[in-house]
């Protein structure tokens, strides 16, 4: 983004550059083959071990909030019911 001025400044510049038509698997192969560049592998990895840190030092936190939204949810209807 940061290297491309009409991303970074698109409403001011005007639409999207084209880009090719990609599938989903093309899309993947394309970040992944990013990675082999450790510049910019390393902060991806950095950024990767910081987001397991952070869930896991608040795992007790987040499965709190999970249960009660779960709790919100109507419970449909047994079978055994109708």
């Amino acid at each position: 983004m940061w290297n491309s001025p009409s991303t970074l400044l698109w409403p001011l510049l005007g639409a999207f550059p084209w880009a090719e038509n990609l599938s989903t698997l093309d899309y993947i192969q394309r970040l992944l083959l990013g990675l082999r560049d450790p510049a910019i592998a390393l902060p991806e990895l950095l950024g990767f071990s910081y987001l397991i840190h952070f869930a896991l030092s608040r795992r007790a936190e987040i499965c709190k909030q999970i249960r009660l939204k779960l709790q919100e949810i109507p419970m449909l209807p047994s079978k055994h019911w109708l």
